[in-house]
């Protein structure tokens, strides 16, 4: 065991010396250049010399998470850092911080400022096991479901995991919002304590094998109480085989540009990264003719348009719960993007309805993107089973969709 324990540090020790030089070397050349529009999580920056500053400013207004080191153990491991390992984590953190960043601001903390909000939400995402949606927090559930600590997650992985993890913070501040409405009866600062610490009452769902299902999102924001609580829908997809189809890129860009998108988690092979913008436009010439000067057909596509991402791969001191560094949290540098063709074919949408209507025009803007490129997903009113006499089993059939197109997700 100390031998195990021994190697495991060495390694960790390694692979963190390795991410703090990286922050000292130059910028890449791949940054996002002020020569055309730039989308950004549902604001449009036109070309301008001033674009650069402007997008910056949008970009540091997102919250940032990193590598962290010096955390305390995660327990049963000797895991003190997860630089090397915990880049789709740190992403999974960054589309859900997004989300509840966006929902505090229009809900019941848009009173308060802006940095009593970004040290809340930031505090619920801080290296500890106390906090709810913590690296150590994720690590234990992933284990829980098969997943090894030190284990690099995929994006479905990492999504079913945030959804668990939503489940019992806003269960547990349920609880705790009771005990202390038991303990003194209208008393609601106590049970606004609660929140605070688990955060705001937002569902997570989970649309596994590239089909939503209206009835299922809308009981998950119902409770089955009926109404409707924020509801961040997670669609993991994987759109091709060893590379992206290129078929799909005008797809990306068109749902990463609807107003419900909170961003995509993805990246390259074995990295991670957090995409929230994009420029470039695609070229248009429909699912089976050509586009301009007829180079656009089917099995064909453009791969230059670009995505601005922010990476996770940087080694920070660990986040405190009790005084969480909000400015480490922000990224201050140059911007950083990637060629939409050289993502890996695996990633994650993250879409935030605070709303029925919101979801309503989610799935319009949707169907709206599927008819002029390749749907990603489909969006169907329920499942469908089908029951074959001579035996037990049931067996799924197909969605039912409006769209006569048999659109679903390669796999």
């Amino acid at each position: 065991m100390l031998e195990s324990s021994t190697v495991v540090w060495l390694r960790s020790t390694a692979r963190e010396a390795s991410y703090r030089l990286a922050r000292f070397l130059p910028e890449s050349s791949d940054a996002v250049q002020p020569d055309s529009p730039i989308h950004i999580l549902g604001t449009v920056v036109e070309a301008s010399a001033e674009a650069t500053a402007e997008v910056q400013a949008y970009v540091r207004a997102c919250l940032w998470f990193t590598y962290r080191q010096h955390f305390e153990p995660i327990p049963g491991t000797v895991f003190t850092s997860d630089a090397g390992w915990g880049c789709m984590m740190r992403s999974g953190q960054m589309i859900l911080a997004q989300a509840l960043l966006r929902l505090s601001a229009g809900g019941g903390g848009a009173g308060a400022s802006l940095e009593r909000r970004e040290a809340a939400t930031v505090a619920l995402f801080a290296d500890c096991l106390a906090a709810p949606y913590s690296l150590h927090r994720i690590t234990l559930e992933g284990q829980a479901q098969g997943l090894p600590v030190g284990r690099w997650m995929g994006p479905a992985s990492i999504a079913q995991v945030l959804v668990r993890l939503a489940d019992r913070a806003r269960e547990a501040a349920a609880g705790e919002g009771a005990a202390a409405g038991d303990a003194a009866a209208g008393d609601a600062a106590a049970g606004g304590a609660a929140a605070a610490r688990c955060g705001p009452g937002v569902v997570l769902h989970v649309a596994m094998d590239g089909s939503v299902y209206r009835d299922e999102v809308v009981a998950a924001a119902s409770g089955g109480g009926g109404g409707w609580r924020p509801l961040l829908l997670l669609v993991p997809l994987r759109l091709g085989l060893d590379r992206l189809n290129a078929e799909y890129v005008p797809t990306i860009l068109g749902l990463l540009r609807l107003p419900q998108c909170v961003g995509v988690i993805g990246g390259r092979p074995r990295s991670s990264y957090y995409f929230i913008g994009s420029q470039g436009e695609p070229a248009r010439g429909g699912r089976g003719g050509g586009g301009e000067g007829g180079c656009v057909r089917r099995g064909f596509a453009p791969l230059g348009e670009r995505l601005l991402y922010l990476d996770p791969h940087e080694v920070q001191p660990a986040l405190r719960p009790d005084d969480p560094d909000v400015a480490s949290c922000h990224y201050g540098r140059g911007l950083r993007s990637v060629r939409v063709g050289d993502i890996d074919p695996s990633l994650a949408f993250g879409f935030l309805c605070g709303s029925a209507d919101e979801f309503d025009e989610l799935c319009a803007g949707c169907a709206r993107v599927g008819s002029s490129s390749l749907s990603a997903f489909s969006i169907a009113e329920a499942r469908v089973l089908c029951y074959e006499r001579a035996g037990s089993e049931a067996e799924e059939a197909e969605p039912l969709s409006s769209d006569d197109d048999d659109d679903l997700v390669v796999l």
